[in-house]
């Protein structure tokens, strides 16, 4: 069977709006000349977002001068093709601390890097009208 979606562009005021729904995001950089996709729990700030990172996943001096970085987030609803992702390229500069991001284990030393977001774009992703919706998918015993 298939499945016909439309996607509709959001302008920057959505993408932010809909960037404070969501928790977890993936960061994406570079180390070594390699690329890295790291899931990282994030908050938003004015004009960008806020990630933690454990201090053992990344080399010290990654972030200690302005690094060009990815990052994106989004939200799926299994079996009906339908959902949003926002994604930018941004400026990433380690800080030294922030009180209301937490890491992914309490107590773990954690490296806080803050992204301004230069390049801010979107997408909604919908079923096409008269679209039947797929089945969610059957978890087998293991």
């Amino acid at each position: 069977m298939m499945i016909t979606t439309t996607s509709t562009p959001l302008d920057r005021r959505e993408c932010w709006a809909l960037l404070g729904t969501v928790e977890v995001g993936r960061l994406s950089y570079t180390f070594g000349a390699m690329p890295v996709i790291r899931a990282v729990p994030f908050e938003v700030e004015q004009t960008g977002i806020v990630v933690a990172l454990p201090l053992a996943a990344v080399r010290p001096d990654t972030f200690r001068s302005t690094t060009i970085v990815g990052f994106e987030a989004g939200e799926w609803a299994r079996g009906t093709h339908q959902g949003w992702t926002v994604h930018f390229v941004g400026k990433a500069r380690a800080v030294a601390s922030h009180d209301e991001l937490t890491s992914w284990i309490d107590g773990e030393p954690t490296l806080y890097v803050r992204i301004s977001a230069e390049v801010v774009a979107g997408v909604r992703v919908t079923q096409a009208r008269g679209t039947p919706t797929l089945p969610s998918p059957r978890r087998t015993g293991r």
